[in-house]
């Protein structure tokens, strides 16, 4: 596992949420291999102006799981603003906002 904060934002980064996610897959590390096991830290940057940091450590039951983010699956794509509102709740205004803000279309 990664010791300080600074070196995990060069492995994944997720600058617009303020954390960085770094992983210890069966691939990164051979004595796991076998186990289906899996490791991962993410480090949270909270506030703006009075900066914390907050660390989380998880275990999945899997030798290679995925990360997946809700805002940018449903925002980061092409699907039809209508389809995410009757699913979301949300107006479509926001929709069209959160969608640039991610780099979605339509």
């Amino acid at each position: 596992m990664i010791s300080s904060t600074r070196a995990l934002g060069r492995l994944l980064t997720f600058n617009i949420y303020k954390f960085g996610f770094t992983t210890a897959f069966a691939f990164n590390f051979s004595s796991i291999n076998g186990l289906i096991i899996s490791m991962g830290r993410a480090d949270v940057e909270v506030g703006d102006v009075y900066k914390t940091s907050m660390v989380i450590y998880v275990a999945f039951s899997s030798q290679s799981p995925t990360l997946q983010l809700l805002d940018s699956s449903l925002f980061q794509n092409d699907l039809v603003t209508d389809i995410i509102a009757k699913t979301t709740l949300l107006d479509t205004a926001q929709i069209q906002k959160l969608k640039i803000l991610f780099g979605g279309t339509n």
